[in-house]
């Protein structure tokens, strides 16, 4: 009895404990890195990133939920050329959650014109002991810049 209830306060703190700021960084870079894929070809790259429960609304519109019919819209859109995205912003939320607040930019293939479009986004992601899981994403048209 003793020793099944020190295992569980061990365990317990185990998962209230933060998470190391570097594996954290390793985390937030693959899932940037897994929208890089996916918005460049590789369709199914985020999945592994996916709640079962997220919800990508892109800056073109709509509203996704689940892995299947997010990986969907991103194969409905024409791959881009180059992606990149920065953190601006980390807001703890408690409970293991974070939004996250940022910039992006999408190069559109040469077929498109070629333009680079700049955008903002806020996500909100829980840590799992299986790696950083998108909740929602929300990415907009940066604001001031015209179209």
């Amino acid at each position: 009895m003793l020793r099944t209830t020190i295992l569980t306060a061990l365990a317990m703190a185990a998962l209230t404990f933060p998470v190391a700021a570097d594996s954290i960084e390793t985390e937030e870079a693959k899932m940037i890195e897994a929208f890089a894929q996916a918005l460049g070809g590789e369709d199914d790259a985020l999945a592994p990133h996916l709640a079962d429960s997220a919800v990508y609304m892109p800056s073109t519109g709509g509203r996704f939920e689940g892995a299947e019919s997010i990986a969907r819209s991103l194969s409905d859109f024409p791959d881009v050329a180059d992606f990149t995205a920065k953190i601006d912003d980390r807001v703890p939320l408690g409970e293991g959650h974070t939004l996250f607040i940022g910039t992006y930019s999408v190069t559109l293939p040469p077929e498109m014109g070629g333009a680079t479009l700049p955008g903002e986004y806020v996500l909100v992601a829980e840590h799992t002991p299986d790696g950083m899981k998108l909740l929602r994403h929300v990415a907009f048209p940066a604001r001031g810049v015209e179209r």
